[in-house]
């Protein structure tokens, strides 16, 4: 049996696990697509990788590509 953590943070949920959950990849994924959110492994109780069901992964690079061309388009940025 495999410890997690789960911490709500103004509602968020976030499952934390240790680096030794990985051999149980069923686990992880049941999971990241039950749950829609990402899940973040840790080693030696630090942050290493963040695991996320990969429709959720797309959702996330779209939104990340609108909200570029929405600056892009609507701001002028000097660098």
């Amino acid at each position: 049996c495999t410890q997690h953590i789960i911490i709500r943070k103004g509602g968020d949920k976030m499952e934390i696990l240790p680096i030794s959950a990985m051999r149980d990849t069923n686990m992880i994924s049941e999971i990241c697509t039950q749950q829609k959110e990402p899940v973040f492994i840790t080693k030696n109780g630090a942050g290493h990788l963040v695991i996320m069901e990969h429709g959720e992964y797309i959702k996330m690079k779209e939104k990340r590509l609108k909200i570029a061309l929405f600056i892009e388009r609507n701001y002028r940025i000097f660098w």
